[in-house]
């Protein structure tokens, strides 16, 4: 079976030096089967388009258009974490827990894999921003990422549905 490059592409999401790219990773599972739901819907493929850049406050806003007609928790998670991101920027700590504190009890909600994104790695990338904010947002931190994978989308996703 052959598989197009929209069915495999996957973009990581890196903060690092406020520096990223979009990458194609690897060959497609073994046991993906493309199919109508394969897809990563347009928006939250620009929100990683955006966020993959550091435009985190950009990333955000086209979240909260589609957030706002669809009314998607978890949309809503990646807004407030996205939100954690912009604080960051600003090393405003209190902003940086709040925000991820929100985000991570709604992100949590959808483990394993929600819409073509692991949610423990994601998870992972808030803790890494709470740990740097609780030592007083002194560095950039580790390179974090978050990966959107066609391979991870269940296909009983409401987000899938959704016509703006």
């Amino acid at each position: 079976m052959a598989y197009s490059a929209h069915d495999i592409e996957a973009f990581t999401i890196e903060q690092s030096t406020g520096h990223a790219h979009d990458s194609l990773i690897g060959t497609p599972p073994q046991n993906m089967n493309p199919g109508p739901h394969q897809s990563i819907p347009p928006a939250l493929t620009e929100f990683a388009r955006l966020f993959n850049r550091g435009d985190y406050w950009e990333s955000h806003e086209i979240l909260e258009a589609v957030w706002k007609a669809s009314r998607s928790d978890f949309y809503h998670g990646l807004i407030l974490l996205a939100s954690a991101f912009v604080h960051g920027e600003r090393k405003n700590r209190h902003g940086v827990l709040a925000q991820l504190d929100k985000a991570e009890a709604v992100l949590r909600r959808f483990r394993p894999h929600f819409l073509g994104v692991d949610l423990d790695k994601t998870l992972g990338l808030a803790e890494g921003l709470r740990a740097r904010a609780e030592a007083g947002l002194t560095d950039r931190g580790e390179p974090a990422r978050l990966t959107l994978d066609p391979g991870l989308v269940r296909g009983d996703e409401p987000e899938l549905s959704f016509k703006p």
